[in-house]
Order: structure tokens, then sequence, then C-alpha cells
């Protein structure tokens, strides 16, 4: 393909990694092609290429490592998109990048229409980066401010209409979702001055077809925020109702689909660290209850007290005395996110 001009090609999807003596010398030129889709690592290799009326890009960078990611993401921004090589006003983009990256890229993006990041996680892209895309009201005292003659300051992504954010996984049991005020701000700003968004998408999970809009007409869906939070909820919820059961339940219920019976997603248990649990218990089975609750428990203090509850000697001693032991062990070993919800709970009922 290097070397080469496609002349009818009008949809292309180029798969990497090369060899890396083909990346500095590799080039083509797609005059008409409008659908470009890359996948693979790195993005340098989109400098070789050219697509002078490209709309549509698709950019799925196989690379994981956020410093790589970062270097990638700056240069594909300030070089690749800047020369105009390529300029299309389409970009699903996906990269792992810091939010320090994702700032410096967002200034590149002056005609971009449409914008989907696909992201591993909801804390993969920060308010900081988002907040980037609200509108100001112009400040006076603020000097070299660029506004509109309506009184707003110019924002990141002047042209854009619509906006998504895919994750590939949704909340997990420790994480919280501080982003709605943020959204809800890029969506009003807009609204109210000259650079109104048709679309904000959210897919929460990678098997999602159809997104959650949070847009109708021109103006913020209250009614979608509102399913948007109890999606964020429904993880808290839904673990509160869990470890309000026994040890011995609560496993029962996360050894086989906590995420169709509960609505929350927690990782599965480590068979080594399943086996390494059950050889432990097995090593003092012979040994007293007392023997047994204190062996259990020099472990369990130590994690308790790492939550920072205030009295993690009568948590630790009312968890041995309540709760089946090598239930209470895996619990420990295995689901240590959700052992912190239920000693949470017991100490804020013990106040």
């Amino acid at each position: 393909m290097s070397g080469r001009t496609f002349q009818v090609l009008e949809t292309c999807t180029l798969i990497f990694p090369i060899h890396h003596h083909v990346l500095n010398t590799f080039c083509t030129t797609l005059p008409n092609c409008k659908d470009l889709t890359f996948e693979g690592y790195p993005l340098d290799i989109l400098n070789g290429v050219s697509a002078n009326r490209l709309t549509d890009l698709s950019v799925m960078c196989s690379s994981s490592y956020k410093p790589r990611g970062s270097r990638q993401l700056a240069r594909f921004f300030s070089q690749t998109l800047r020369e105009s090589r390529l300029a299309p006003r389409i970009l699903h983009i996906s990269i792992e990048a810091t939010n320090k990256a994702w700032t410096k890229a967002l200034a590149f993006m002056l005609n971009l229409e449409e914008l989907v990041i696909h992201n591993t996680q909801p804390s993969s892209l920060g308010v900081k980066v988002l907040q980037l895309l609200v509108v100001h009201p112009v400040d006076e005292n603020k000097l070299g401010t660029t506004t509109t003659p309506r009184g707003w300051t110019t924002p990141v992504c002047p042209s854009l209409k619509r906006f998504g954010l895919r994750y590939r996984r949704w909340l997990r049991p420790s994480e919280q979702f501080d982003l709605i005020p943020v959204f809800m701000s890029i969506i009003q700003s807009r609204e109210q001055s000259n650079f109104s968004l048709h679309s904000f998408r959210i897919w929460t999970g990678i098997a999602q077809k159809d997104p959650l809009e949070l847009i109708e007409g021109l103006s913020i869906s209250l009614r979608r925020f509102e399913v948007l939070k109890y999606y964020a909820m429904i993880v808290d919820h839904a673990l509160t109702t869990l470890v309000q059961l026994p040890a011995t339940g609560m496993l029962k219920i996360l050894g086989s689909d906590p995420v169709g019976i509960t609505g929350i997603s927690v990782l599965k248990a480590n068979p080594l660290v399943t086996r390494t649990t059950d050889e432990f218990m097995d090593s003092i089975q012979a040994k007293s209850v007392s023997q047994q609750k204190l062996a259990v428990g020099e472990m369990l203090f130590k994690v308790v007290k790492a939550f920072k509850v205030k009295d993690a000697t009568r948590t630790t001693n009312n968890l041995l005395d309540a709760e089946d032991l090598r239930a209470l062990a895996h619990l420990m070993n295995s689901y240590p996110a959700v052992l912190k919800k239920k000693v949470l709970m017991m100490a804020a009922a013990a106040k």
C-alpha cells in the first residue's frame, strides 16, 4: 500500500502494528476517501496518509500505557491533523492518555462537528478536561479573551454539534461518579450561546448498543439525566443491599452473576487468591474457635484499619463474632471493596 495512490477508494481500514522500519517511509494518498478507520499502534503511521476529502475518522490505538498514549495523542493532533492532510469533521477516538494530554489535544479540535471518546472507565477523562467544553460569559477583566457577538467566550471545539463518551465498563462499588454537574454545564452553557449541541451521548458499557441521549431538541433532558443518576446510584444501592446479607450469602451472589443479580460490576475472584485463602483456613481448622478467630482477626484488623473507621478493633471483633470465618476470609481477600462497604455501614450504625 505504501507509495501508492488509490483513486477510487472511499472507505478504508488500516490495521497495524507494522514493522518499525516501515514507519518512517510509509505514505499513501486516498484522494476520494471519506471514511477512514485506523486500528493499532503507533498513530504516527497516519502522518503518511493523505486524504483531503475525509469526513469520518475512527482511531483505535492499541497502546494501554498512558504516558506513551499521551505522546501519541499530542503528535496526532499537533502534527497529523494540524497539517490538514487529514481534516475530518467526525472523529471517534480510543486512546489511553492523561488529562493533561487531552487538555492540549482539545485545543486542536477547531473544526470537529462530532467527537466520541472511547474510555476505559468513567475516571479516564476527568472533570477538568470536560470543563473546557463549557462556554463561559465574557470576563471583562480578563485580557486577551476571544469573544463572540453575544458576549460569550469561545470554547474549545467551537464547531462541535455531537459529543459522546463511550465507556468500556461502568462503575465499580469503590468508585464515585462526579461528572453529572459538568455534563449539565456543557449542555446548558452551549444552549445559551452560539455553540449549542445537538447530541450528547453516553455508553455505560462496551455491550450497550443504544446510548443514553442527554439532549432532547437542543435542550437538556432532565428525564434522561435522572436515568444517568440512576445508573450511577444503582451500584451503591445494590451494594448497600448486598452487604446486609451474611458473608456466606454475599459470596454466593458474588461468585455467580453479580452484574445480573445486583446490577453492580465486581471483578471475579482470582482463583489463586481463593485457593490460598482456603489453604490458610484448612491449616487452622484443627485449632479452637478462639484461636481461629485470632488468626483471621490479625489479618482482618489490618484491612479494617485501612478503611479508616473510628473503632477498628470493635468492628473487627463484631465481624469475627457474627460471620462464618471462612466466608469472612474470602470476602476480605477477594472482595475488599464489598467488605469496605459493609464495614462502613457497620461503623455508621454504631454511632
